[in-house]
């Protein structure tokens, strides 16, 4: 999961911007240590990737997707388990599945989404910009253009409901759309491409996680508005930007990060809750 002249507020004034920030992400390690720590109370074992491991042994990340070459981002969703609970099991997400949600809520998720999937498109191409070849720019161009595609569902819809183009690209921005994508961007910025693609990771791999849960669940209304927008995040061209972005981040984290760079691997961590803590809030 799921970025117009909307009001822009520039990096310098949001660098700093962390709204809804959880517990503090603290950890610790010794020069030989195996372990660090995302709480007093719990060792977590350090992550060692298997970079010769294939398909056939590949660790799963939802019922139906699976990983290549490695387990990096089924390994960022463990150390958040807490919250990307929270994000999928959202109350929202059983609503848009039981056909229960208000239409008022749904309306203006979908007009934010729209605005959020504007930065999110930006960023990715704020990724391709970070690349150095034209297949690695194509890697992210690609995922980039789904979004493209992905925000004229969300025109379509808004135009059923009499909300013109011109109309939808003024909506205004709320603080959960505001803070969302301005840390991705921000992280971006400041970051190098690892800490952005993860940033952007929970998005598009959370959406397709609720898409095949929802297609999978055999009390789910199928039918109506609802479904006709949440059916398409299980369909193969969602699930395969989902495995294209898997791949990258699998490709970034091998060659960016040393498997003795404990530090570097815990603030990958914390850019991947917060970034679900954001997916939340755009819900509540």
């Amino acid at each position: 999961m799921s970025k117009r002249p909307a009001k822009r507020v520039g990096f310098a004034e949001t660098a700093h911007l962390r709204l809804y920030d959880a517990e503090d992400f603290s950890a610790s390690s010794e020069n030989d240590s195996e372990t660090f720590k995302t709480t007093e109370e719990e060792p977590i074992k350090r992550f060692k990737p298997d970079h010769s491991a294939n398909e056939s042994n590949a660790l799963a990340i939802s019922p139906v997707l699976s990983l290549g070459a490695t387990s990096f981002p089924n390994f960022l969703k463990s150390k958040c388990e807490k919250e990307w609970s929270q994000y999928i099991n959202h109350e929202f997400v059983k609503k848009i599945a039981d056909g229960t949600l208000p239409l008022t809520s749904f309306q203006h998720f979908i007009r934010q989404g729209y605005l959020y999937l504007t930065h999110y498109a930006r960023a990715y191409a704020l990724v391709a910009f970070k690349e150095q070849n034209f297949e690695d720019i194509a890697a992210a161009g690609k995922v980039m253009m789904s979004c493209c595609k992905e925000s004229n569902v969300n025109l379509e819809l808004c135009k059923g409901w009499g909300i013109s183009k011109e109309e939808l690209e003024n909506t205004k921005e709320s603080m959960a759309t505001l803070a969302y994508s301005r840390y991705i961007l921000e992280k971006g910025m400041s970051g190098d491409k690892l800490d952005l693609c993860v940033a952007l990771a929970p998005c598009l791999l959370g959406y397709g996680e609720i898409g095949l849960m929802i297609k999978q669940d055999p009390k789910a209304k199928k039918e109506g508005v609802y479904w006709d927008f949440i059916k398409s995040f299980s369909e193969n061209d969602y699930l395969d930007t989902v495995r294209d972005g898997e791949e990258l981040l699998i490709r970034l984290h091998r060659e960016m990060v040393p498997e003795s760079n404990i530090a570097r691997l815990q603030n990958l961590c914390e850019i991947f809750r917060q970034a679900t803590i954001f997916e939340v809030k755009f819900w509540d």
